[in-house]
């Protein structure tokens, strides 16, 4: 756990430089890039995105094994929640030819919740059920709200 902790720290630093530097380039005034090399910029800051993400997520991991992860609970819309996580696995789906079909829920309430870990464990779901799902399938992502027994405590 402190190995994976640490290791994220220390790669989030340097990406982000890295990414800093790649904004500080983009910029014309510093000198222009043909076409080619602009592609080429902007794939790498995709990738250090996706670099950074991934170090974020292991940090999340290391904090809930951990038991010391930080939750921030603010007034959500489930339906953000589960848009988000069904975007951030939109092309893995694509890749197995698998349809992601969102029921829309109806008039939920806003909830108390971290949206970001709400849906990093939404996407969590959603990739194992891209894993196990057989191509040219469908998987279902919808919400509703409980309904609460009149006698409980």
């Amino acid at each position: 756990m402190v190995l994976s902790s640490t290791v994220s720290h220390e790669l989030k630093t340097p990406i982000s430089s890295i990414k800093m530097g790649l904004q500080l380039r983009s910029d014309d005034r510093i000198g222009s890039f043909n076409g080619e090399q602009k592609k080429l910029i902007e794939i790498i800051q995709g990738d250090c995105e996706r670099v950074l993400k991934i170090t974020g997520e292991l940090l999340n991991l290391t904090q809930l094994e951990s038991g010391n992860i930080q939750m921030n609970f603010v007034p959500t819309q489930p339906a953000s929640i589960i848009q988000y996580a069904v975007n951030a696995v939109q092309v893995s789906a694509s890749q197995k030819n698998l349809k992601l079909e969102i029921t829309p829920p109806e008039n939920l309430p806003s909830i108390h919740a971290d949206p970001d870990k709400t849906a990093w464990v939404l996407i969590n779901f959603l990739t194992s059920a891209l894993r196990f799902a057989p191509e040219d399938s469908t998987i279902g992502v919808c919400a509703e709200q409980m309904k609460t027994p009149s006698n409980s405590l």
